[in-house]
């Protein structure tokens, strides 16, 4: 790595959405001259063996049976006025025997998998790390132990904000548009 003590070199870095690759040390003892500039739930930051693991252990562990039963009781309704013809009974029964069966053979696999440990996460992104995100009304930035970036957020955006057009090159636009009140900035 660059020596701060070589007088004859004077570096710094920038960098957007690099991979997790350094040790907690490493990475802090590179913050005076690497800044890695974070894009709300960009996966690459955040991307290493124990990451991967960890989020499959995350969505297996995940309840969804009452969102899934009260989709299944959506969908008998729909069915007992499309099809008023289908005893309701049938229709009923249909719904208890799913109910029992996801709360009896699936819930408890999903009980299973929460209780699994999850690995040890050792990487991550280099130097000081600059988190731009979304807040609800624009975007806001601030600066992040880079440790903070040691598990996958699930998001329908989670590629997308790695991406320079639609990730970086927007959330950075969208950010100094909102930070000076100037809608038509542009870099």
């Amino acid at each position: 790595l660059y020596n701060q003590d070589e007088k004859n070199i004077d570096a710094n870095v920038v960098g957007f959405g690099c991979p997790s690759l350094l040790s907690k040390d490493l990475s802090e003892s590179t913050e005076g001259y690497v800044t890695t500039i974070i894009s709300d739930s960009d996966l690459v930051p955040r991307l290493s063996a124990p990451t991967i693991i960890n989020a499959f252990f995350d969505i297996l562990s995940y309840d969804w049976v009452a969102r899934g039963l009260k989709d299944l009781q959506f969908a008998i309704d729909s069915l007992r006025k499309k099809l008023p013809f289908i005893p309701f009974e049938k229709l009923e029964n249909m719904y208890v025997l799913i109910k029992t069966f996801l709360e009896e053979n699936v819930k408890q696999r999903m009980d299973d998998m929460s209780k699994i440990q999850r690995a040890e996460v050792i990487l991550q992104p280099p130097g000081r790390c600059v988190h731009f995100y979304r807040d609800g009304n624009g975007v806001s930035g601030q600066i992040m132990e880079c440790d903070f970036f040691d598990s996958i957020e699930i998001s329908r955006t989670m590629v997308d904000d790695h991406l320079i057009s639609v990730g970086y090159n927007r959330m950075l636009l969208d950010y100094m548009r909102y930070n000076h009140g100037d809608y038509e900035f542009n870099f």
